[in-house]
């Protein structure tokens, strides 16, 4: 891995871990390492494309999204409980497992 994409990562790690706000804005209760594994991957793509590791807001913005259908998406199905359907006369049930 090319030594200005580390140094970024490392810079981004650093900044996040002192800032809580901007810690809570792009990870909140997501996973930390699948995030920097992301930032990683465009950082790379972007170092050479352009010469510069740095990720643009939207790139920031795109990878928070990722990471929240990933996460999503890895729920459990519990999580989703009770169903609650609307029935043809308009009135709602609670239906479990």
């Amino acid at each position: 891995m090319e030594a200005e994409v580390l140094v970024y990562i490392g810079k981004l790690r650093k900044y996040l871990n002192t800032n809580r706000e901007a810690y809570e804005h792009f990870i909140g209760d997501m996973d930390e390492n699948k995030f920097f594994d992301l930032v990683n991957e465009v950082a790379i793509k972007n170092y050479h494309e352009k010469n510069d590791p740095t990720l643009t807001m939207e790139q920031f913005e795109i990878v928070k999204k990722t990471l929240q259908i990933d996460h999503i998406a890895s729920r459990d199905d519990s999580y989703y409980e009770p169903k609650i359907f609307i029935d043809n006369r308009g009135l709602e049930r609670i239906i479990t497992k």
